[in-house]
């Protein structure tokens, strides 16, 4: 019975073999790693295997019989498929007999390096299926671009729908990679406007109204379309930007000091830094009355550099042009592929998918002394007595009045934190850059605190609590002191009574 059912299923006798062919061929690569291997869709006789599934290039066997491959995927995190090992490239291998109509699958199993050299096994321990049965656990590609008119693009973000004006767009960006992606190149477009941008999986067909209305608007030609879509390696274009242009030349003292003297925000260009326009960052609450430190900025390409790899090398050319005294940080493969800290300004530059994204800032050191120069952020402070406390730091600031949070002046700069007071009745707290100051009859009360005592957020972590009359509150972490010896301190007296004095 068994026997008859194996003739059944053979080809009959004489049969010629099936024909098949490859299409889609694209590059992928693996993670941080330059190694490229080529993809492929691959047809067999009548049947698309190419739907859900990319293939190594198919080897065939010396006669034409036999066609061997590896099927390839990338599993992204939490992938629910029971059938595939969880997160990064897997692979299964795939003998197909092109005269039986059949084929045979492995299981599916982990790969680490990039699926180059592959030599076929003719033989496979798998139970052979027709080749109409073929399967591939389908991978989700990302929300596609929703309905498109020739006033707005719909779209879905984070499971919620939504859309915005063609006019509103600021950045139309296009990427086609297959790098951490799934088994097919990956189409997508980033649509950015002034509150935000959302990412859409593009269409595969060139008529599509999503390109037509591009091409129609003057910001897509349709030759430029085709290359993009018939690609065979990674490719990016920007259709749109406002971002401007990001200008590196030489930077020197003389640009640093010049930059930190300027009217910022705002457009800078100095000495050959060009940065098309700055916007200052949100302060923390408690420092919301000084001026902004930090500054940030988008930019659509580096020196006319629009390709993101070209654009990090024309950064690293850039970065070994500079003088001394600039610690320089360059990671090509990261999203914040550059730091770079001066005795004056801190440069950070990151590339992701639409758009450059940088900051810009004083350093540290240098902001203190640049609010110390202005009387409004001066104090006559002046306190007799110390108590630093070491592996102690501000957890949290809360109800400060604006006078009461300064930069710290010259002589009480210490590298702990340092609790202080004058015989007046005015206490205070340096800690890295700022002063906090207040009078000791509005403090209600100093305790010990603790927070995550089980542990669920890597603690326990132990925290002095100082508050205030009017609700504000400052808590500094307990290092090696504690509320009992911070009390008495600023009590002017030990926990056993005795007079405590340390002087500065």
């Amino acid at each position: 019975m068994f026997e008859f059912l194996r003739i059944f299923r053979q080809a009959p006798p004489g049969s010629a073999p099936l024909s098949y062919s490859t299409c889609n061929a694209f590059q992928h690569r693996f993670t941080d790693s330059r190694t490229r291997f080529p993809l492929v869709s691959l047809a067999i006789g009548d049947c698309d295997w190419g739907r859900h599934a990319r293939f190594t290039p198919p080897q065939p066997d010396a006669i034409g019989r036999k066609l061997y491959a590896w099927e390839v995927k990338w599993v992204p995190p939490l992938c629910d498929e029971p059938d595939l090992p969880q997160a990064g490239w897997v692979r299964r291998e795939v003998l197909v007999d092109l005269v039986e109509r059949s084929f045979a699958a492995s299981a599916w199993k982990k790969i680490v390096i990039p699926p180059v050299g592959v030599k076929p096994r003719w033989t496979l321990d798998a139970k052979p299926r027709a080749i109409t049965a073929f399967r591939s656990p389908v991978m989700f590609r990302g929300d596609p671009v929703g309905r498109v008119t020739a006033g707005r693009i719909e779209f879905t973000r984070h499971g919620e729908s939504g859309s915005v004006d063609w006019e509103a767009l600021s950045v139309i960006h296009f990427s086609k990679q297959a790098v951490d992606t799934n088994h097919l190149p990956v189409l997508q477009a980033i649509l950015g406007w002034e509150k935000g941008d959302v990412t859409v999986s593009m269409p595969e067909d060139p008529s599509h109204p999503f390109y037509r209305q591009l091409i129609t608007r003057g910001l897509l030609a349709p030759d430029t379309l085709r290359d993009f879509l018939d690609a065979d390696d990674e490719r990016w274009l920007t259709v749109l930007s406002t971002l401007g242009d990001l200008g590196l030349g030489p930077l020197d003292d003389a640009t640093a000091a010049a930059l930190a003297a300027a009217n910022l925000p705002g457009p800078v260009d100095l000495n050959g830094l060009s940065i098309p326009r700055l916007e200052a960052s949100r302060q923390e609450h408690h420092q919301a009355h000084l001026p902004p430190r930090r500054f940030f900025f988008r930019f659509s390409t580096v020196n006319g550099e629009a390709h993101p790899a070209r654009m990090k090398d024309e950064v690293k050319r850039w970065a070994k042009t500079l003088a001394g005294g600039w610690s320089v940080e360059f990671h090509a493969g990261w999203s914040t592929f550059l730091q770079l800290r001066g005795p004056a300004l801190e440069l950070e530059l990151s590339y992701d998918r639409s758009a450059g994204f940088g900051s810009l800032a004083f350093a540290p050191g240098h902001y203190r002394r640049m609010l110390r120069a202005d009387p409004r952020y001066r104090t006559d402070f002046a306190p007799r007595h110390s108590f630093a406390i070491r592996s102690s730091g501000i957890g949290s600031v809360y109800g400060f009045a604006p006078g009461c949070i300064l930069p710290v002046p010259e002589p009480l700069y210490r590298s702990n934190l340092t609790a202080w007071r004058d015989d007046n009745g005015r206490c205070g707290i340096t800690y890295e850059d700022y002063l906090y100051l207040w009078q000791a009859a509005d403090v209600e009360s100093i305790a010990d605190e603790v927070h995550d005592e089980y542990g669920d957020r890597g603690g326990p972590h132990y925290h002095i609590a100082l508050r205030f009359k009017g609700g504000a509150k400052l808590t500094v972490k307990a290092g090696d002191a504690g509320a009992v010896q911070l009390q008495a301190f600023f009590d002017h007296t030990d926990h056993h009574g005795a007079r405590h004095e340390q002087h500065t």
